[in-house]
């Protein structure tokens, strides 16, 4: 008797129309939303004129309206990028690629590693076990004081099926790590991955296809966090789709994908040849000593740095959210504090060189141009000055009692990241649940990092030396 459920392609189908509604309806309520927040600051900005008997003085309703300006420009970019990227959340959900025939090309993996001995077997197996005909796995174990080397040549001994190097130098950072690991590759494409990553069986299966286009240099993967074991691994989780998921979905349309995340990016090997020509042969213009490339030593944002250079150079990066990494998130506060310190002192250095040394001028791509003078200025420096106007705000606003106002201004706020937030939750694949967590996302960022973020803005301005 035939079976009456339907089938696996009935079931895909149905759930692809419903992706055609729900982004849509999502999308139509952001913009809503929005249409009701932009009344309510300006009855909330009107409301500030009232206000010039208690308030300590003008200089505060000035700031007040600053803050309430810079919100809304926020929103507005949260919105462009949402837009910008809705074209290709509505797009029905591609179906795995076939295998690849075993004349695939050879992908070399580079795995950089330090102090990874509870992690890089975990890695390395996920590398093995990837739905690819042809790989060679590099691993350089940046100066260890763990068994990180030990485990690994062990893992390179039980798997000889597979070409697993395994190389040892002196501690000096994770760009001299991938450099080496590089400089000893010997495939047409070059994965890397961070040591702590997982990698889902058919990403390559996804990634590799993208190269059929010549112009594209770089293939981004999508990143999630595995260990979701409190409300601040969850939190994170929510950022990496939400601030990473959706901006470099609206990159991937323009193909500048600004950063190529360390758990999970493959790179045309003749790019990373180019980038190593261009920024790092004598007179190149980067200012390097380093060597060969294509990383470089002067900033903590390795990745970002490369993935500016490959753009710069007129080359598309491009993103495939099919394809995931599972990487361990910081489960406490310190960590994850040292973590952003990181990020953020990086990103700034790389915001510098990039203006500095005029590495713009070697592209016409004005889309790379926009999102590197708007979208990570806005990111790097707006945002938190106005996270610290809005907290001051709303520290005020509770002081003289006017409580309604600034709850309607945040529920409206919060109703606009929960619709965002769920477009990116449900097109990448994510728990839903999740979603719950945006009333929450301001504060994280706010509070939690405005102080983190004021250090690193401090060094960087200083130019305090770096400590790997």
């Amino acid at each position: 008797m035939a079976s009456s459920s339907p089938t696996s392609g009935a079931i895909a189908e149905r759930e692809s129309r419903l992706e055609r509604l729900v982004y849509p309806a999502l999308m139509a309520a952001v913009i809503g939303i929005c249409c009701l927040l932009f009344s309510e600051i300006t009855t909330f900005s009107a409301s500030l004129d009232a206000l010039t008997v208690t308030a300590p003085g003008e200089n505060y309703i000035t700031v007040s309206r600053i803050g309430a300006a810079l919100v809304m420009l926020l929103l507005a970019k949260e919105i462009i990028v949402a837009l910008m990227g809705f074209g290709m959340l509505s797009k029905p959900a591609k179906a795995v690629p076939p295998a690849l025939s075993a004349d695939a090309p050879l992908v070399s993996v580079v795995v950089p590693a330090f102090n990874e001995g509870a992690a890089i077997e975990s890695t390395l197996m996920s590398i093995v076990e990837l739905d690819y005909p042809h790989l060679e796995i590099i691993v350089v174990d940046d100066g260890s004081t763990d068994d990180t080397a030990l485990k690994a040549r062990r893992f390179a001994a039980a798997y000889a099926n597979v070409t697993v190097q395994v190389i040892s130098q002196a501690n000096g950072g994770k760009w001299k790590a991938l450099n080496e690991g590089i400089a000893r590759v010997s495939g047409e494409f070059v994965l890397c991955v961070d040591a702590d990553s997982n990698i889902n069986r058919d990403a390559l299966r996804f990634m590799v296809p993208h190269f059929a286009d010549p112009n594209v240099a770089a293939v981004s993967g999508q990143v999630q966090v595995r260990n979701q074991v409190n409300l601040l691994t969850r939190l994170q989780a929510l950022e990496y789709l939400v601030a990473n998921g959706s901006a470099r979905t609206a990159q991937s349309s323009d193909g500048c994908v600004l950063i190529v995340p360390g758990p999970l990016g493959l790179f045309r090997r003749s790019a990373l040849n180019k980038v190593s020509r261009t920024y790092f042969a004598s007179g190149g213009g980067a200012g390097t000593t380093e060597g060969s490339g294509p990383f470089s030593r002067h900033t903590f944002a390795e990745d970002f740095e490369l993935s500016v250079m490959i753009c710069a150079l007129g080359q598309k990066i491009v993103y495939e959210p099919q394809a995931i990494s599972h990487t361990r998130a910081p489960e406490n506060t310190r960590a994850l504090l040292n973590q952003r310190y990181r990020w953020l002192r990086g990103s700034m250095q790389v915001t510098s060189r990039y203006h500095d040394l005029d590495w713009g001028k070697a592209t016409q791509s004005r889309a790379m141009k926009i999102w590197m003078s708007l979208g990570t200025l806005g990111d790097l420096y707006v945002i938190p000055m106005a996270g610290l106007l809005l907290l001051a705000t709303i520290v005020w606003t509770f002081i003289i009692g006017d409580l309604q106002s600034i709850f309607m201004l945040w529920a409206l706020v919060w109703a606009i990241h929960a619709c965002t937030a769920a477009m990116f939750i449900r097109s990448h694949g994510e728990n839903m649940r999740l979603s719950l967590l945006t009333p929450l996302q301001s504060l994280y960022g706010a509070v939690l990092l405005i102080g983190v973020w004021t250090h690193a803005a401090a060094d960087h301005i200083t130019s305090r030396p770096m400590k790997w």
